[in-house]
């Protein structure tokens, strides 16, 4: 999360990624939501293949720019005094 607050983006989801395996296990018996989580990892990958993705991520990005600054201070707020759960939860 770090790399994401400093601005370096590309390097906070390569971070991200490379953790899936071990979330993923971490979730193994929580059977109830995987397959949300299966959905929303789908989604990412497919729209981070997506030509013009920067495009829609930054026009998304402009037309909800308030919560989102909003949800993002609170996440990395959370992040940076230990509240790991609190963080996942913005």
């Amino acid at each position: 999360m770090r790399s994401y607050g400093k601005g370096r983006a590309e390097l906070g989801t390569k971070r991200l990624v490379f953790t899936e395996k071990w979330w993923r296990k971490s979730m193994k018996k929580c059977a109830e939501v995987n397959s949300l989580f299966d959905e929303i990892v789908a989604t990412a990958y497919t729209l981070s293949e997506t030509v013009g993705f920067e495009d829609t991520l930054r026009n998304n990005y402009d037309a909800q720019k308030g919560i989102i600054d909003e949800q993002w201070k609170l996440m990395l707020d959370s992040w940076y005094s230990g509240s790991y759960f609190n963080a996942g939860m913005h």
